[in-house]
């Protein structure tokens, strides 16, 4: 979380414009995405066809002669043409690496000579025949553009300077610019333009200690005078060092020169009191110093006055020992005064070894002061041939070299100021150990007043003289000193360096301005668009805003805040407050303002009072688990909803639809049938006795019955109407009376009860058995009635239910008379066979049976003739015959006697209510009765 904070940290600096743009050991910022500052926002504009352009790299600008070199006549030609108030604008690409290009176009291209001779624009065109096509050409070193509605103004100047060149101050011989290359555009292009200039720069440069030749050399000439203006001042006349002859200006001979004018285009200052009257509104583009030693009398009013001059928007230049006086020799001693916050070191090379340096680097290509082709290769021998900061003093110092003898260069040192920036930094051979590992630089600059996009520049260029110099590399130590000279300075309009036509408009310094030319001619004037910024710098006024460059306002910077309140959001906190007031709004600790800030996966967690809290069931849920009831689930809406249908799963009675006979189960959640509930009568079972009431009750019919069990005794149960009614047997019984005469009602096997006759009960003699009459309800036995031969005593056999004598029954005797008749017979019989009789033999009566004290008739013969065998065939075969008989009569009885009690169960009274019995037993109304009564009399 700290690692992230310190990250959204970083990003607010930026958004907030302190952006800064590192280079090695150096971090510079550009507040107000000044032009001149690295960090510059790229300008791209569309050059039109027709427009001018001087170039500014060796293979497409003329070299010089004498130093095989380019020459300085370019920068010379752009100054006069802004002295001609004509605008020029300076073509660098932003982000470009040195020696990198600047753009291409489609051009012709001339010289100098040739256009100026063209008397005016009617002669300069696409078509002119003096120009020379070049095709597509790409364009490097930072070159000049001459807009295409400023052409036939220029070439009325060149012309002018060419035919009349009094007219124009040339003490300088306006020929010396025959031989620039000239291009001319012939297709639109759209080019990075850093500055459009349209101010005059005019420079002084300082005299005070007779150094200005070597300057002044470089504008255009050397001024020799035999007596100086400020006899005072340290230093010799100037033509002791350069030149000689009678006083004037004169051409340093043989040395590369911008072809400027002294008086017109730059002067010197000779007295210190010049360079102590220097304010924030002193009529001077730029002031140079190319070698002031300090001096503790004079030297603080200098730096004063200075420190005035560059914050109210000059540039100022400092070369060589001035480095050393006006960083380190400050009203404070050892407080640095423009570039760093605690001075340098610098060192002086007694010996002028200029090949110490074996390479060097330029941090910032695309600066305006860095616009050179090729490195700067070596530096020039001088009182400050190098300088250092940031590192501590070495141990030692080789041979050849010193330390500069002040006292207020302190031992250890700190980094640029905020506005400072290195432009050339120089690497020591590696054998040279006192310097390895030190930051050493040739040239450094810096802004002195960052609120000023345009001029406040400082420039410190090391070595004594740049001028008149062949060595390689060192023509760009020359054009770092003329480029710094055109960078714009922001000056009073009543100086009257700005130029342009009353009333046109301007190309403006910035996004954030409109520019239009005052009546007067004298200048531009420039007025801010209200609430427009170019930096974040210009949004200090509102806390947590920053410039947005594309529309050039300033916006809320989102995150930013200056207390709680200005975060948005009740789920924020300012946090980490800079020394500014200024923090960063971060979110509170589980603080939420959307649903979708609470990371839990539940859909059921939503953000309620900036707490991210879970809507609880039933109202929310994920699955039906979330859901207590077990009635419930989690239906597609994520809220528990009740099972369907509800009689699945129910709650109460109600859940069990219309049917009252359905109830809620508490225990098991369904809906079951409750007890003795109905409908219809089928809910109540199969017994047609039950049925269902209209409150929904199960209740038993009255009086009905599903079987004959269920009914009184006697009863029976109706298979139609189930209502018990009379019993269809008769037999049945409750009591005795049910069952009339001579009956009882009696249980029967398996608890029945039927009406039973009473034994010897009777109501008229056909109740009684066979010789029995009905006397008094009890059948009583006929004296001599039988029914079987048994029911007979004696020798008597049943005839007709009575008793008489046997016939012919040889075989029953009670005496010996009674076997006279057998005797009688076996004598009247004959054998049919023989006709003889058949027995002669007597017969005795023998008692051989129990049978009612009888015994048989057994024969006692003589010996018959020839019916021996007969006779005792008989006598022993009719006894046995007889007892055959008998048997089989006793069985014949028996059987009888059972078959007659079987009839007599089966009566039936037909009509127990007449009063009078019918039997249908043929014997009881038939012969046994009519006998009975006429043989007894009954």
């Amino acid at each position: 979380m700290q690692r992230v904070n310190s990250i959204c940290m970083v990003l607010l600096l930026v958004c907030l414009g302190f952006v800064s743009y590192s280079s090695g050991d150096v971090t510079v910022t550009n507040p107000l995405n000044a032009p001149d500052l690295p960090g510059f926002q790229s300008n791209f504009r569309t050059i039109p066809a027709g427009s001018l352009i001087i170039p500014m790299d060796p293979s497409t600008q003329t070299l010089d002669t004498n130093t095989g070199f380019i020459s300085l006549l370019p920068y010379g030609l752009v100054i006069r043409t802004l002295y001609s108030n004509v605008s020029v604008s300076w073509a660098i690409a932003t982000g470009k690496q040195l020696s990198g290009a600047d753009f291409s176009a489609v051009t012709s291209r001339a010289k100098f000579v040739d256009i100026a001779n063209a008397q005016g624009q009617a002669a300069i065109s696409a078509t002119w025949n003096g120009w020379k096509n070049t095709g597509s050409t790409t364009y490097y070193g930072g070159p000049f553009i001459i807009l295409a509605q400023n052409v036939r103004k220029v070439l009325t100047a060149w012309n002018t300077w060419k035919s009349n060149p009094s007219s124009q101050f040339f003490t300088v011989d306006p020929s010396v610019y025959d031989t620039v290359s000239v291009h001319y555009l012939t297709t639109p292009v759209v080019v990075d333009i850093r500055h459009t200039i349209n101010t005059k720069p005019f420079v002084a440069v300082s005299n005070l200690n007779g150094n200005a030749p070597t300057q002044t050399a470089m504008l255009g000439c050397v001024f020799q005078n035999s007596t100086r203006a400020c006899p005072t001042e340290k230093g010799n006349g100037w033509g002791a060092v350069f030149g000689s002859g009678s006083p004037g200006c004169k051409a340093f001979q043989g040395q590369d020169h911008a072809g400027l004018e002294f008086g017109i285009h730059y002067a010197t200052y000779d007295c210190g009191s010049q360079v102590a009257a220097l304010t924030g509104t002193t009529c001077l583009a730029t002031f140079s110093e190319p070698h002031w030693e300090w001096t503790s009398t004079t030297g603080p009013s200098y730096i004063n006055a200075l420190k005035q001059f560059v914050y109210g928007g000059a540039n100022f230049i400092a070369q060589c020992a001035s480095i050393d006086s006006y960083e380190n020799q400050g009203s404070t001693a050892g407080t640095g005064t423009f570039l760093t916050t605690n001075g340098i070191w610098g060192y002086y090379n007694i010996n002028s070894d200029e090949s110490n340096w074996v390479n060097t680097i330029t941090n910032y290509p695309d600066l305006p002061i860095s616009q050179y082709v090729g490195p700067v290769s070596s530096t020039p021998w001088g009182y400050i041939s190098d300088f250092y900061n940031l590192f501590s003093q070495p141990d030692s110092v080789p041979s050849g070299w010193q330390v500069p003898n002040n006292t207020n260069v302190p031992a250890a040192y700190n980094n640029f100021q905020a506005g400072g920036y290195p432009i050339v930094t120089n690497i020591y051979d590696s054998t040279r150990d006192w310097v390895v590992g030190r930051n050493i630089y040739l040239v450094a600059g810096a802004k002195y007043n960052l609120q000023n996009p345009t001029g406040s520049n400082v420039l410190y260029l090391s070595g004594h003289t740049w001028a008149g110099t062949t060595t390689a590399g060192t023509e760009n130590g020359r054009r770092i000193f003329l480029n710094a000279i055109l960078i714009p300075a922001f000056r009073p309009a009543a100086c009257g360096f700005t130029f342009c036509t009353p009333g046109t408009a301007c190309d403006p310094r910035n996004a954030c301005e409109t520019c239009v030319c005052d009546a007067s001619g004298s200048g531009f004037r420039y007025t801010s668009i209200p609430g427009c910024c170019l930096s974040t710098a210009n949004c200090s006024s509102q806390p947590c805003t920053a410039c947005n460059t594309n529309t050039n306002k300033c916006e809320f910077v989102p995150g930013c805040c200056t207390n709680s309140i200005t975060c948005p959001g009740a789920c924020t906190d300012c946090q980490q407050m800079n020394s500014n007031g200024v923090g960063t709004c971060q979110g509170k600790q589980g603080c939420c303002t959307l649903d979708s800030q609470c990371t839990n996966s539940s859909v059921c967690v939503h953000c309620t009072d900036n707490a991210c809290v879970r809507t609880p069931a039933p109202a929310c849920c994920d699955a039906a688990t979330d859901c207590t009831d077990t009635c419930f689930t989690c239906n597609s809406s994520n809220v528990c909803g009740r099972i369907q249908p509800l009689s699945d799963c129910c709650l109460n009675n109600i859940d069990c639809g219309s049917n009252p006979c359905l109830i809620c189960d508490p225990n098991s959640r369904k809906c079951i049938a409750k007890p003795g509930c109905c409908n219809y009568a089928t809910d109540c079972g199969t017994s047609p006795c039950v049925t269902c009431t209209p409150q929904n009750t199960c209740v038993r019919k009255d009086k009905c019955c599903e079987n004959s069990d269920q009914c009184g005794s006697c009863q029976e149960c109706s298979d139609t109407t189930h209502v018990c009614g009379p019993s269809s047997d008769a037999s049945c019984c409750t009591v005795d009376a049910d069952c009339g005469s001579c009956r009882r009602c009696s249980t029967a096997v398996g608890g029945a009860k039927t009406c039973t006759p009473i034994t010897d009960c009777c109501l008229t003699s056909a109740d009684c058995e066979v010789c029995n009459n009905c006397t008094a309800s009890q059948c009583t036995l006929i004296e001599g009635c039988c029914r079987f031969d048994l029911d007979c005593s004696g020798c008597t056999v049943c005839t007709d239910y009575r008793c008489v004598p046997s016939q012919g029954d040889l075989g029953c005797c009670l005496n010996a008379g009674d076997c006279a008749v057998a005797r009688d017979w076996l004598l009247n019989h004959k054998n049919v066979t023989t006709n003889e009789t058949i027995s002669s033999c007597d017969y005795n009566c023998v008692f051989t049976s129990t049978r009612n004290s009888t015994g048989t008739c057994q024969p006692v013969c003589t010996t018959p003739k020839n019916y021996t065998g007969l006779i005792v065939g008989l006598a022993v075969g009719i006894p046995l015959a007889l007892l055959a008989l008998l048997a089989l009569a006793a069985i014949i009885a028996i059987i009888l006697f059972k078959k007659r009690d079987a009839l007599t169960t089966k009566f039936v009274r037909k009509n127990p209510d007449m009063g009078a019995d019918t039997y249908t037993s043929p014997i009881h109304e038939s012969a046994i009765k009519v006998q009975s009564s006429a043989a007894y009399g009954q």
